[in-house]
């Protein structure tokens, strides 16, 4: 992923999202930031009640970079064992744990700038 996007500080974009469709709801997602004429990346997950977990911004540079992320629904009502990772050229950068999160489903997904883009 490459940034240079002309970003005014203080923009964010939603560069991706994994939606369920039943409700159209973002259920995790990534988000682009840029701050003061430097670029972040910060990921999101939903839980049951509604509620967004947000993983703190990381630094990136104005380059290519690799994001993967990882999602899975908690195992179990009351089990809150959902998670949702996020790695950055190959490092792990964040880790949302302990989800309540069990009455989630992802079934689309949506890659590049899905949203806020003015």
């Amino acid at each position: 992923m490459a940034t240079g996007s002309g970003m005014t500080s203080g923009d964010t974009h939603q560069i991706f999202e994994a939606l369920d469709t039943s409700t159209y709801t973002t259920i995790f997602g990534v988000g682009l930031n840029s701050s003061s004429g430097s670029y972040r990346l910060r990921a999101r997950g939903k839980d049951d009640a509604g509620v967004y977990a947000y993983g703190g911004y990381v630094p990136i540079s104005n380059a290519w970079h690799a994001v993967e992320v990882e999602w899975q629904a908690a195992s179990a009502a009351g089990a809150n064992d959902g998670f949702m990772r996020m790695w950055i050229d190959g490092a792990l950068v964040t880790t949302l744990s302990g989800a309540d999160n069990d009455t989630r489903a992802i079934d689309e997904a949506m890659l590049g700038g899905v949203s806020s883009l003015g």
